[in-house]
């Protein structure tokens, strides 16, 4: 997508938060993994395309105009912890590339795995307290591409996008 409104709605707050948001309850096991190969032509909307984006950034993952990798997490109410790939140009413009981010939630003290064609890159916090309990996914839907407010599109293709509900390797 170039500047069109583009993201795919993929669901609920409340079904996703079932599966890998807080609901234990409703089965979350509060572990997950994105998975997707892109092929990124451009820096997006407003310079931040969203990868991802479930409950207008209660999870969600972007990439910015140096090709480093961001992820982030609300904790402990509407605290967004934000972690980033420490080396910029991870993968290429105009090239496919896949990434995978692998999260455990079950504890603050964890941090992301995110990978780039099949490489482990080093992440740092950029932003954030890891503190008090995980938010959850709570109130707009999730989306591929874009966010729920349509203002984060992605400048590029993707394919095969996959959630699990386990932090894999």
């Amino acid at each position: 997508g170039s500047a069109a409104n583009d993201g795919t709605a993929i669901g609920t707050a409340a079904e996703w938060d079932a599966i890998i948001g807080n609901n234990t309850a409703g089965g979350s096991t509060e572990k997950m993994t994105f998975a997707m190969w892109v092929r990124k032509t451009g820096d997006g909307e407003n310079n931040f395309g969203r990868l991802f984006d479930f409950g207008l950034g209660d999870i969600r993952a972007y990439t910015d105009s140096s090709e480093r990798i961001y992820f982030s997490v609300k904790w402990n109410g509407n605290q967004i912890v934000q972690w980033k790939t420490v080396a910029s140009s991870v993968f290429n413009l105009n090239t496919w590339a896949h990434i995978a981010i692998s999260y455990d939630a079950t504890s603050n003290a964890n941090d992301p795995k995110i990978y780039v064609n099949g490489e482990q890159q080093e992440v740092v916090v950029e932003s954030g307290n890891k503190t008090g309990a995980y938010y959850g996914i709570v109130s707009q839907e999730a989306f591929i591409g874009n966010n729920a407010e349509g203002t984060r599109t992605f400048e590029g293709q993707m394919a095969d996008v996959a959630v699990w509900n386990a932090a894999l390797t």
